[in-house]
């Protein structure tokens, strides 16, 4: 039998013997850690050969050697990013559409941690400028291809306060700064329940809501829904 090309979840965690389990692979997706992963549709796969690239960076020669490499990636972690703001964009947004911009654009630095009233139901350590190392990824809701956006949707929950976010984040790889995401609460039952396909009008219908990315040109703030 040929050797595998991808490894599923839990095929990666069988083959380090169940040192890292299923839901710290989908912590480090959301994170931007571990080893590189594709998408089918709503399937996540390693390829082998990013499974073994990250094992061997892996090996150190001494024990001295992994605490300068964990040292420099905390450091790295709370550095503060740098902000910066474009200018509008020429024409009117789709009001349709949930990238459009609000009327409160303030920017916030990404390590930041802002009030509550700034995002009502957010503790301070899960606020707009929050980390993803604050949150603890319990639902891999799936893939939204509405309108070909192909969002990564999934349930976070704080870790401080234990509030349970729905997180919609999508990008167009033909075009440059073109990541976004978008993260509003979410109650246990809604939680369990949604698929992809709903989130957008979920976050939509909203009162608030947080987001950020590269195409609004900061690390976060907050979308207030007008009143009527």
């Amino acid at each position: 039998m040929s050797n595998p090309v991808y490894l599923t979840a839990d095929e990666l965690v069988a083959r380090w013997n169940n040192r890292v389990s299923a839901k710290t692979l989908a912590n480090w997706r959301a994170a931007g850690e571990g080893p590189e992963f594709i998408r089918f549709g709503s399937r996540i796969a390693y390829p082998v050969p990013k499974v073994e690239a990250y094992e061997a960076q892996q090996i150190f020669g001494s024990t001295k050697a992994h605490k300068a490499r964990r040292m420099a990636e905390k450091v790295s972690k709370q550095a503060p990013a740098a902000v910066s703001i474009r200018k509008p964009r020429r024409g009117r947004p789709r009001k349709s559409d949930l990238s459009q911009a609000p009327a409160s654009r303030a920017s916030v630095d990404k390590g930041a941690a802002l009030s509550p009233p700034d995002l009502p139901g957010a503790c301070p350590h899960c606020g707009v400028g929050a980390q993803y190392t604050a949150f603890d990824c319990v639902r891999d809701v799936g893939v939204d291809e509405t309108d070909g956006r192909f969002a990564d949707v999934s349930v976070l929950k704080c870790r401080s306060c234990g509030a349970l976010w729905l997180r919609y984040h999508f990008e167009i790889e033909a075009f440059t700064a073109s990541g976004r995401w978008f993260r509003g609460l979410i109650d246990e039952a809604t939680a369990i329940s949604i698929c992809p396909a709903e989130a957008f009008g979920y976050l939509q219908g909203l009162a608030s809501h947080a987001f950020g990315g590269s195409f609004f040109g900061h690390a976060g703030a907050v979308r207030v829904k007008p009143q009527l």
